[in-house]
């Protein structure tokens, strides 16, 4: 059987047998586990069908909750990686952030509904409440709130305030740039030699 787990909540832990140093807090919290290891659900549903899951730290009610065998992630707030099954090492902080990633691995999000759009996008960095909501690419960094909301595609770069405001645009793998809106001044402050 496992050892150095605690439960507290209805039916949290209820199928582990070899699992251990997990902990637990509410309702159906890793309720599925089987022989997960060093995991942290606080929250109804948090990590739910996790079976043979390891180092995932989901709080927050739905966070996590069909995580089955991906490891090293972070769910912090109601659905963060609400469907993430086999997808590692991906950081998600606010509500509803990476929710719909399944398999996508190495992303981060800071901010409400971030990155809500990919389910298999990988190494993407979003931070702003609807940071990239509607992408699936792969290398995308959204900074702002509402940076490339509506992006699509991979190797994007947009830093914003909404998603109709692009302060700057690129593209990593064309190397293209672009700076300011149709109006207003783009000046370099330092010596360009």
């Amino acid at each position: 059987t496992g050892t150095y787990n605690t439960a507290i909540g209805y039916n949290a832990l209820q199928n582990l047998s070899s699992g251990s140093d997990n902990t637990a807090i509410g309702a159906y919290a890793l309720a599925n586990t089987s022989s997960g290891y060093w995991n942290l659900a606080i929250g109804s549903f948090a990590l739910y069908e996790c079976t043979s899951c390891g180092n995932n730290t989901a709080i927050g009610q739905d966070a996590l909750r069909f995580n089955t065998t991906g490891s090293v992630n972070m769910g912090i707030g109601i659905d963060a990686l609400e469907f993430n099954t086999t997808g590692s090492n991906n950081t998600a902080i606010g509500y509803s952030a990476l929710s719909s990633n399944t398999t996508g691995t190495n992303n981060v999000v800071l901010g409400n509904y971030g990155l809500d759009g990919i389910t298999t996008g990988s190494n993407n960095t979003a931070v702003g409440n609807n940071a990239g909501q509607s992408t699936n690419g792969d290398r995308n960094v959204f900074i702002g709130y509402e940076a490339g909301a509506n992006a699509t595609g991979s190797d994007k770069l947009y830093i914003s305030n909404s998603s109709t405001t692009n302060l700057i645009t690129g593209n990593f793998s064309s190397g293209d740039l672009s700076l300011g809106q149709t109006s207003g001044t783009v000046a370099i402050l330092n010596d360009a030699d």
